[in-house]
């Protein structure tokens, strides 16, 4: 599975992606990961083994990172998949200087403080905000969808 645009392309079962001129996931992810990942290039993107592989270790890299920091870090561990860590760190400095915003929990309060990203990203109508605030719900509604099929 992939897509491709003038300006990013994404592929695989974790849609690894790259901003042409901005980031490259997976170049990102084989830095992080070298010797999980090694042999992993944009050449070969579709190799399910890696792609598992960086898909598992992404996730943890952002349960480590992030779960001190919330009550409850599920909602903000998987938007960190699509925004990453740093863009949720700089939604939680945001809210720590919002009225009545609590760091501490995602629900109601950082999921409301979105750092940065209000640009309409071509080709979606939606902000980096918008979509990013819209990644964790939809993991979670499609993953009700295969319980117990395992």
């Amino acid at each position: 599975m992939e897509f491709r645009t003038s300006r990013e392309q994404g592929a695989g079962l974790g849609q690894i992606t790259r901003v042409f001129g901005r980031f490259d996931a997976l170049a990102e992810m084989r830095a992080a990961h070298r010797a999980e990942l090694a042999g992993w290039s944009w050449e070969n993107v579709g190799d399910s083994t890696y792609q598992l592989r960086a898909l598992v270790l992404k996730n943890r890299d952002n349960h480590r990172a992030l779960s001190p920091l919330f009550d409850d870090p599920l909602y903000p561990v998987l938007t960190a998949y699509n925004r990453g860590v740093g863009g949720i760190r700089a939604d939680r400095r945001l809210c720590q200087v919002t009225k009545g915003c609590n760091a501490d929990r995602w629900a109601g309060h950082v999921e409301q403080a979105c750092a940065g990203g209000k640009a309409v990203i071509p080709g979606t109508r939606l902000t980096a905000c918008q979509i990013s605030r819209k990644y964790a719900p939809d993991v979670v509604a499609r993953a009700g969808k295969y319980r117990g099929k395992l």
